[in-house]
């Protein structure tokens, strides 16, 4: 097949100042301030736009985009650890700086795509040597482009998925899936296909830019168990997911074949080998828990293990059908906030006094009526509920869009969240499954998963704990017969041990109990059962 990538038209007619130089070039991108990330990143993206769109030829292109390539490298951490915010809605400079990412990435694959797509039609052998090469490179840029957009919670850009499917297309046909030879063998052509493969079986949108970075760990150390295999060889579709290399799509589900497939452009990634490899890294923590030093971590890590091994051995089933709605709700981000709402807008318990010093993440806890300067000044505290649109709504949960950002609220994958209906008193209680950034950042959708239909609020702390330790804002949340649910406590992350003895405050005055069983662990809160002590 012949390849023909897209690529940016040269522009004509007219002087383009740009740099062709390599001295010269790598002396400039050597003198750009590095304390700037904007000016830095904004001045390397416009020159390397110009080069994209001035006529050169192959071998000065390719000695420029080295140089390109080394200052583009050095700024991905600092980049990262700015857009990299677990935080949404995105602030300016956070939405800024990863669309700068995102744009650097995209100009990087436009000066390969044009050395490639000159090199793998050159007429003579000796322009293809290098084609193995500029795929790998070409593949570490898609592979970090999407990184750079499930971590900022953005979209995947139209056509990447195609030119990515197009590419392996190729790859396939020339034999060049184990190249190039001097590389490991997850950073060879097919390995990076097979890291962004299983980058999104897992719904990356799904996950905390920290978990996210151990699934990438997970990726690189194990990723290479997982296997492509021609359309017919799925018997039983659990372990098989289906690439379409004639759509712009991530890989999918196999379960029903759709009757349109064509087998020359489609392969399957077995991933029965590397769930195996996972099943033991889960025997071997679960083995180790009891001794676990830190076991909230060992949990968490347990979690996650058995999270991914789902999503790369079988497509998760939705309990409840969702159906189509635009009403409107009302949300509160965070278990604080929430815990605020669901006790009618007021601190758990009225404070005699209020120590204007105290931290975001502490509360206050006494029984008598503030002073009313004191309770305007709690009240500036909470953000107001945000008003979301509903896009779509079953028994489990909602799917919620809310523009224009931002508004008041902060939100996270594993926050609590509380939710009503416009003009209801009732607040439910739920849990931000899923977040992506829509519009250019313009606007945020989220999952959320309903918990309970109610709760009610509580101060909770260890009655062995170290001084200075004070009560949290927390939910007690009822018994669910139907779903033969106990009666549980959401708490702040890291409240939970087992067997501890907690100190309870509410409006019923302070009992103890004792935390039983674990039912989840995330960034935000831990869920529990809870029994007498």
């Amino acid at each position: 097949m012949t390849l023909e990538l897209p690529v940016p038209a040269p522009i004509n007619n007219r002087q383009l100042a740009t740099e062709t130089n390599p001295k010269a070039l790598k002396a400039w991108l050597v003198s750009l301030p590095p304390s700037n990330l904007l000016e830095t990143g904004r001045a390397i993206y416009d020159a390397l736009t110009t080069l994209n769109r001035t006529r050169l030829d192959a071998d000065e292109r390719i000695k420029l985009l080295e140089h390109y390539q080394v200052s583009i490298d050095m700024l991905d951490a600092p980049l990262e650890a700015v857009y990299g915010s677990a935080t949404l809605p995105v602030r300016d400079k956070a939405k800024q700086v990863g669309l700068l990412a995102r744009n650097l990435q995209l100009e990087l694959l436009n000066g390969y795509k044009l050395l490639l797509n000159e090199r793998a039609n050159a007429r003579f052998s000796m322009g293809q040597k290098h084609v193995p090469s500029l795929i790998q490179r070409l593949y570490l840029s898609y592979h970090k482009l999407m990184w750079v957009c499930c971590k900022g919670y953005a979209p995947v850009p139209p056509g990447v998925w195609s030119e990515v499917h197009t590419l392996f297309r190729y790859v396939i046909q020339h034999k060049l899936i184990d190249a190039p030879s001097n590389v490991s063998a997850i950073s060879t052509i097919g390995g990076l296909y097979k890291q962004m493969l299983l980058l999104f079986l897992v719904d990356p949108y799904r996950y905390s830019p920290q978990d996210l970075d151990k699934i990438q760990d997970l990726i690189r150390s194990y990723g290479m168990a997982a296997q492509f295999q021609p359309l017919g060889v799925a018997t039983n579709p659990a372990g098989f997911f289906m690439v379409r290399m004639d759509e712009d799509a991530p890989p999918a589900f196999l379960g029903q074949r759709p009757i349109d497939v064509v087998p020359q452009t489609t392969i399957l990634l077995d991933t029965i080998d590397l769930a195996k490899i996972l099943h033991k890294a889960q025997n071997t923590v679960e083995q180790k828990l009891p001794n676990a030093t830190d076991k909230p971590k060992a949990l968490a890590w347990l979690d996650l293990l058995r999270q991914v091994t789902r999503q790369w051995s079988i497509a998760p089933k939705r309990v409840f059908q969702r159906m189509r709605a635009n009403s409107r709700v009302q949300v509160t981000g965070g278990l604080r906030t929430a815990t605020y709402y669901l006790n009618g807008g007021k601190p758990l318990l009225q404070p005699i006094s209020l120590d204007m010093d105290l931290s975001p993440d502490s509360d206050e806890i006494a029984v008598h009526d503030m002073p009313a300067h004191h309770a305007q000044h709690v009240r500036e505290r909470y953000s107001a509920p945000d008003e979301w649109v509903v896009l779509n709504e079953s028994a489990g949960g909602y799917a919620l869009r809310l523009a224009p950002i931002p508004q008041h609220g902060l939100y996270r994958i594993g926050d609590i969240v509380g939710l009503r209906p416009i003009h209801s008193e009732s607040w439910m209680v739920g849990a931000v499954r899923w977040v992506q950034t829509v519009d250019n950042a313009e606007a945020l959708e989220i999952g959320v998963q309903i918990i309970t239909a109610s709760g009610q609020a509580a101060m909770v702390k260890p009655t062995i704990a170290h001084p200075g330790d004070t009560f949290q804002p927390s939910l007690l949340l009822p018994e669910v017969t139907a779903l033969k649910q106990a009666p549980m406590i959401a708490a702040p992350h890291g409240t939970y041990s087992p067997q501890r003895e907690l100190s309870v405050f509410t409006y019923d005055g302070e009992h103890l109990v004792r935390a039983t069983r674990l039912h989840e662990q995330t960034v935000g809160y831990d869920l529990f059962e809870y029994g007498p002590a």
